[in-house]
């Protein structure tokens, strides 16, 4: 049996309900891989307990905008959507085909952030975006990453190391796996979390590679224009006392 959504502990502890999505969340529950599109996105809101009509999407457009009021569903252009605790009946959903989901949260206020962060996002500083958007320092953020690219996949042309480097480090590049640089995307967004004030301990990995692992994820690099998309989110809850 396959799990249909992925949960990261501390977010869990935290108490906000989340989830990454696998490519076998389904509104039938059928054992088999569901389509990318609103049959996902139903079956996957619901393992998570949140109504299908509660959804906000954005526009991805692969930038560093930060939706930071509610909006209608695909009404704005943005790759990240920060929401408090006014607006817990709205769930913030972005999609993620090889690029890093990222999902904030902040326990004592009940602030979250969902985001999508693919090279150009991550070159574009999108996570401190976000982080700002939030609010408060942001030592007191909890982070998940989600299933991605792993660097041994996201082989690349000079001009993303040269776009990437200056803003996450060359501890990123592998430049041994063959002619062309390899760059880990998944650490650089761990060295931009901790560059914006994220405590080590307090940014949670769950691994997966979306072009890897074929029968768990969907991949835009393995399948093409065809692939569908993996969902993410973090719902807003009340603030801590």
């Amino acid at each position: 049996m396959h799990p249909l959504v992925l949960r990261s502990e501390q977010l869990a502890r935290a108490g906000f309900v989340h989830g990454f999505s696998t490519r076998w969340a389904s509104a039938s529950g059928d054992e088999g891989p569901s389509p990318s599109g609103d049959d996902h996105l139903r079956g996957f809101l619901a393992a998570l307990g949140r109504d299908p009509a509660s959804a906000l999407r954005v526009k991805q457009v692969h930038g560093a905008s930060v939706l930071a009021e509610p909006a209608a569903d695909w009404a704005s252009e943005a790759d990240a959507i920060v929401l408090g605790p006014r607006d817990a009946s709205r769930t913030p959903v972005i999609r993620t085909a090889d690029c890093v989901p990222i999902l904030l949260a902040d326990p004592r206020t009940g602030r979250v952030g969902a985001v999508h962060a693919g090279w150009r996002g991550v070159e574009k500083r999108i996570l401190a975006g976000a982080a700002q958007a939030i609010g408060g320092p942001a030592n007191r953020l909890v982070a998940a990453i989600g299933p991605c690219l792993c660097a041994a996949c996201f082989e690349v042309g000079e001009e993303v190391v040269e776009a990437l480097v200056p803003v996450s480090g060359v501890s990123i590049v592998d430049r041994a796996r063959g002619p062309k640089p390899h760059v880990d995307l998944r650490v650089a967004v761990r060295l931009q979390l901790r560059a914006i004030g994220l405590d080590d301990a307090n940014v949670e990995d769950i691994p997966g590679c979306t072009r890897c692992e074929p029968d768990r994820f969907f991949s835009y690099r393995r399948d093409g224009a065809n692939a569908g998309r993996l969902m993410a989110v973090v719902v807003p809850r009340s603030a801590a006392d």
